[in-house]
């Protein structure tokens, strides 16, 4: 299966629900390019198809979209908990996720040109780590820049073996370094958070994403007691068989994906080796206020 197979794209479609042609799009790329071209501490110089993905997350907003670009390139060496060895194809990296569960991303986009990725919790929470499914997230993420522009995201999460062995491990700066990314590279696309077979405990993880989350982003998020109560915002066509759906089982998808991940190993290569070099950035992080306080938050977190 080919990239385009596992990530079926409607770009005409997606340009079309934000108003724009073909030649706004490329009028836009260039205004962003020809930008990201006196970002002197940037890595790197973005392609086209990911600019397009950033100028997408973005709403179109030419500045919004700067901030984000910096945000991609800046965040991940302030975060190596998330980004630091995680290349996918380092040896065990794979293993390592699949003892947290499986996490696949659906092909087929929904009517509302929106993403779907599902989560399954692994019944053992001996070795489930938070932070490696963020960072396997971030891997497809990676990818997806490369070749998707979607309306948003939906997350469905398979709450049916979630232990408190599980949530324990939910920990403030978990959930606050999931806002961080969210924020500022995914930018708030998720549109809709579905958890569904949940525990009667699921009440803990709800007040403490309440008391971090926006309350934009908290309104999103939907509980489920069985699926036929999921069909009703998310139709089976979108769905792994696993879930009464039509399309391929996650076991299927997560295998997919472990070849998608060699095919880009490149670069994933290149990835983790890019840092923006502070001392050329042309003007003062404007986003400083943001990492700082994740700087504070985190010590008060260890102490």
């Amino acid at each position: 299966m080919t990239t385009n197979e596992l990530l079926l794209t409607e770009h005409s479609k997606v340009r079309q629900q934000w108003g724009k042609s073909s030649k706004d799009v490329l009028q836009d790329i260039q205004i962003l390019r020809e930008w990201c071209e006196t970002q002197k501490h940037f890595p790197e110089i973005p392609d086209d198809n990911m600019i397009e993905f950033f100028l997408t997350n973005c709403k179109y907003s030419i500045e919004k979209a700067k901030k984000n670009i910096d945000m991609y390139y800046t965040l991940p060496p302030l975060i190596p908990e998330v980004y630091e060895k995680r290349n996918p194809n380092l040896p065990g990296y794979q293993e390592n996720v699949e003892k947290s569960g499986m996490i696949v991303t659906m092909p087929k986009l929904t009517e509302s040109l929106q993403r779907v990725a599902i989560y399954a919790v692994k019944e053992d929470s001996t070795h489930f780590d938070p932070m490696t499914l963020v960072s396997h997230l971030q891997n497809v993420y990676e990818i997806r820049m490369h070749v998707d522009v979607v309306m948003g995201e939906f997350l469905i999460m398979d709450a049916s073996n979630l232990k408190m062995g599980h949530v324990v491990k939910y920990t403030p700066i978990v959930f606050k370094t999931m806002v961080l990314i969210l924020q500022n590279i995914m930018r708030n696309r998720i549109t809709q958070i579905h958890i569904f077979h949940y525990p009667p405990y699921i009440n803990i993880i709800m007040a403490v994403a309440k008391g971090i989350l926006k309350k934009k982003l908290y309104d999103r998020i939907y509980l489920h007691e069985n699926l036929e109560s999921l069909y009703k915002h998310i139709s089976p066509e979108f769905l792994p068989k696993d879930y009464g759906g039509k399309q391929k089982s996650m076991e299927e998808l997560n295998e997919l994906w472990k070849e998608e991940f060699v095919k880009w190993s490149d670069r994933f290569d290149k990835k983790s080796k890019m840092r923006v070099d502070e001392s050329l950035r042309p003007e003062p992080l404007e986003n400083s206020e943001i990492l700082g306080y994740y700087g504070n938050f985190k010590k008060l977190d260890v102490d």
